[in-house]
């Protein structure tokens, strides 16, 4: 992922590089929480390669002593935040939440009506609400390591 996937003005994040076709593995444009903008803004070039993070999650599941073989990692993450974010839209709103993960694809009435991500405004909502619980939680959880000014 590079810095030119993010449009800092409409905090919309591009999980698909330019040039790079859609495969069966869907990576959608996003709306990303307003705790997350100011790393992207602060960030230069290229951001860290997916072999980067898995390394650094798996040295910190260690230090930390978290289980392995897939009890503890960013799939997890993925998976707990949708189940609580779910909870909160509840099923009739379900559907911005499935547009946020990339398990939505367009469908032939988007080609007359453009889908847009700002329109992604509860979902967004509740994911910001989750990560306020936990910085509540766990001071400095979102915010240590933010850059300062």
């Amino acid at each position: 992922m590079t810095s030119a996937q993010w449009n800092s003005a409409a905090g919309v994040l591009d999980l698909n590089p330019r040039g790079r076709r859609q495969t069966k593995k869907y990576r959608p444009k996003v709306p990303l929480a307003r705790q997350m903008k100011p790393w992207l803004d602060d960030l230069e070039g290229p951001y860290l390669p997916v072999a980067t993070v898995r390394t650094s999650w798996e040295k910190m599941r260690t230090e930390l002593g978290l289980p392995g073989q897939g009890q503890a990692g960013e799939k997890l993450i993925r998976r707990s935040m949708s189940t609580l974010a779910r909870t909160r839209l509840g099923e009739e709103r379900w559907q911005q939440g499935e547009m946020m993960l990339g398990h939505r694809k367009a469908s032939i009435s988007d080609i007359y009506a453009l889908p847009d991500p700002a329109n992604l405004g509860r979902v967004l909502a509740v994911t910001e609400e989750i990560i306020d619980e936990i910085e509540a939680l766990a001071p400095g959880a979102f915010t240590a390591v933010l850059p300062q000014g």
